[in-house]
């Protein structure tokens, strides 16, 4: 923008934007957005182009295995959960992976709907903290 000046390429800023954008994208779900992409595909997009040494990455992937640990699942979704998270830590990618399906049953549903309401409110909180610690 002409108040904000060109952008700085290695600030930490640029991965919070990034996540945030992402993010965005994955609550746009089946609904075409950006460039008339469907808002999982754009998703996918940003969430490559997260740093994958982003301060959040490895808190939300142990937040995330925490709710999994506190859920009552199926063992048909416990099937699908290993094959979206292909034996890997919990991300951005797999979640919103997750998310697209998440009509399978109601317990995924509400999953996503904690595990996402919960990256949103760490990633408030990190950028909020980074902000007050100049």
């Amino acid at each position: 923008t002409i108040w904000g000046g060109p952008p700085v390429l290695d600030s930490p800023a640029l991965g919070n934007a990034t996540h945030c954008h992402a993010l965005v994208h994955r609550m746009e779900g089946i609904h075409p957005g950006e460039l008339g992409k469907i808002g999982w595909d754009n998703a996918h997009f940003w969430f490559n182009r997260l740093p994958s040494d982003h301060a959040l990455c490895t808190k939300f992937s142990e937040a995330c295995e925490g709710l999994e640990m506190e859920q009552d699942f199926s063992s048909e979704d416990k099937k699908f959960f290993e094959k979206i998270k292909c034996e890997k830590p919990w991300n951005g990618m797999s979640l919103t992976n997750l998310c697209s399906e998440s009509n399978r049953s109601s317990m995924i549903t509400s999953f996503c709907d904690k595990v996402h309401n919960l990256e949103i409110e760490m990633l408030f909180k990190h950028c909020n903290a980074s902000v007050n610690s100049f």
